[in-house]
């Protein structure tokens, strides 16, 4: 893979994980580990998922939530920790895997809202996989 096409999925991991755009160092350093660990081919099933995020970023949330109950082992779900783990450790991202302080209520209600919110991303994410399986046994 290249690395123009590597910084440009780190750009659209970036925006979708911490609502950012990440450092061209940190651009770097994720295209450097991406190489060194995804040098194998994807599955044909991968590669139609990577090619539609990429046309369609808005798809990355709907396919991320998805692919976390339903294809854990996914390429998407790999370069998605992969970009995690460089935005984690960088210090200009540091405040957003912050914890905010919030009551027992206020917990119990955050908690239920990001329920409701990953269950809606589940649903979203089937019908966008059953496009995906027509592409690409359309291809």
């Amino acid at each position: 893979m290249n690395r123009p096409l590597l910084r440009s999925e780190f750009q659209l991991f970036s925006r979708y994980l911490v609502a950012s755009a990440p450092s061209p160092e940190l651009n770097d350093l994720y295209a450097d580990a991406a190489k060194r660990f995804f040098s194998n081919a994807p599955s044909q099933r991968d590669a139609v998922e990577i090619s539609f995020i990429q046309r369609f970023p808005f798809s990355i949330r709907y396919l991320d939530a998805f692919d976390s109950v339903f294809r854990r082992g996914s390429l998407l779900r790999k370069k998605i920790l992969l970009a995690l783990s460089v935005l984690e450790t960088s210090t200009t991202q540091v405040d957003c895997f912050e914890w905010k302080r919030r009551t027992r209520l206020g917990w119990i209600l955050h908690m239920g809202s990001i329920a409701f919110k990953n269950a809606v991303d589940v649903a979203v994410g089937a019908v966008l996989n059953g496009l995906l399986l027509v592409i690409k046994n359309h291809d």
